[in-house]
């Protein structure tokens, strides 16, 4: 096999592979579900801004910069994103009701 074909194999197994990790997802201690939905609808408004803040030039990139604006928008409020299922657990290794999984 060329180079070439080695190489393209090994970014093809590569770009598989990592379609196979969970999805992950927003996590902060003691959030109510109702907080975590206005959270959410917050940072979805600062995501929609982006397109009105972005030069004619860089438009190519708003989706990305949408992503990162939602991301530190929840992140500023607190939240950090885990696989999940890997919520941290209280000391003692006692499950919460918030922590389980259903």
């Amino acid at each position: 096999m060329s180079r070439l074909t080695t190489g393209a194999l090994a970014a093809l197994v590569a770009a598989g592979l990592s379609g196979c990790q969970a999805p992950l997802e927003w996590y902060k201690e003691g959030v109510t579900p109702s907080d975590y939905a206005a959270d959410q609808t917050y940072c979805k408004g600062a995501e929609d801004l982006v397109p009105s803040y972005t030069p004619d030039n860089e438009m190519h990139w708003v989706r990305l910069y949408q992503i990162e604006a939602y991301n530190n928008c929840m992140e500023s409020r607190g939240y950090r994103l885990i696989e999940p299922g890997t919520e941290p657990r209280p000391a003692g290794g006692k499950r919460t009701a918030q922590g389980q999984k259903p």
